[in-house]
């Protein structure tokens, strides 16, 4: 994928009732939860972000080395639990809660963030440049090559100095802060970018990604429009787009943007799958059923196979 962070919204059965809004500290009661966070492989994630809702109420957590947490002092009934970890997806489950019974451990693994697409071995330093630059370029791209983000970054600001619009530098100058996590640096570089080359479509698909990967639909948006739409190969982008549609409660545009990443790639289960959910939304039930058919047809072992199942035993 080209995108850095795919945004996840993976939801279960209960999304298709609403709950009523709840005054503040209404969520408080006597149910208990307790939980597990691991990767794929089984191991732990520590110190992650856990949040627990109910109608937008409700206690932030983290995971301790162990990667497990728990709560005590919960109202009954649906709510929503929030996992965000670095270098993970974020998810968000559904579960139920009892203040009666005490629920089994809820065991949860959170699927890395998929790989930056592989680069180009950066280009050399061109001949009859400033020793200075020459020296900065060679040390940035030892640092790159083990992926040594903060060393890279400081080589490239190095040579940058020295030549402020050369768009090599430039490029892999943005590399380094992305993979350092700065992304609005990262965003500020590849827009100097587009002055200098604005008929380069991958570098605004590059820009777009980045946009949508900090939560900037309409920036996004802007950037993809400089983009050929037969230039785009990757549906990830247009799923980005819907997620923050959805987010934003626009179920409409969120279907859309499904659409795109459905008519991309017609066998990548992730479009059918959102576009489920944005259906539901809008209680067009018989083609979210259709879209979660084909998405276990497609992608059966995923994660969001029980929540797909769970939906489809929900849906009339």
């Amino acid at each position: 994928m080209s995108v850095r962070k795919t945004l996840s919204i993976a939801i279960a059965a209960g999304a298709l009732a609403l709950a009523g809004p709840l005054a503040a500290q209404q969520w408080k009661g006597k149910g208990r939860v307790e939980g597990i966070l691991t990767d794929t492989s089984g191991k732990p994630i520590p110190g992650a972000a856990v949040k627990l809702r109910k109608s937008g109420e409700g206690p932030d957590l983290a995971t301790g080395k162990d990667g497990r947490w728990a709560f005590l002092g919960l109202t009954g009934g649906e709510w929503t639990v929030e996992f965000d970890a670095k270098g993970f997806q974020p998810e968000r489950i559904h579960i139920d809660v009892s203040e009666l019974q005490r629920r089994p451990r809820i065991e949860h693994a959170l699927k890395p963030l998929p790989e930056a697409p592989p680069q180009a071995p950066p280009e050399p330093p061109e001949p009859g440049l400033p020793p200075g630059v020459v020296a900065a370029v060679a040390e940035g791209n030892e640092a790159l090559a083990r992926k040594d983000w903060p060393a890279a970054r400081a080589a490239f600001e190095k040579a940058h100095a020295g030549l402020p619009e050369n768009v090599s530098i430039l490029t892999t100058l943005a590399r380094s802060y992305s993979g350092e996590g700065n992304a609005a640096k990262a965003v500020e570089t590849v827009r100097k970018i587009t002055a200098l080359t604005p008929d380069d479509a991958g570098t605004w698909l590059l820009l777009a990604n980045l946009e949508l990967e900090r939560g900037q639909l309409e920036a996004g948006k802007e950037a993809l429009g400089h983009v050929p739409q037969d230039f785009v190969k990757d549906p990830a982008i247009y799923v980005n787009i819907g997620v923050l549609y959805m987010n934003q409660k626009n179920n409409a545009e969120a279907e859309l943007s499904f659409d795109k990443a459905v008519a991309i790639a017609p066998a990548d289960g992730s479009g059918y799958y959102y576009r489920a959910l944005a259906r539901i939304a809008q209680k067009k039930n018989a083609g979210a059923k259709a879209d979660l058919q084909k998405f276990l047809e497609l992608d059966p072992g995923s994660s969001d196979a029980k929540d797909a199942r769970d939906l489809l035993g929900a849906l009339k």
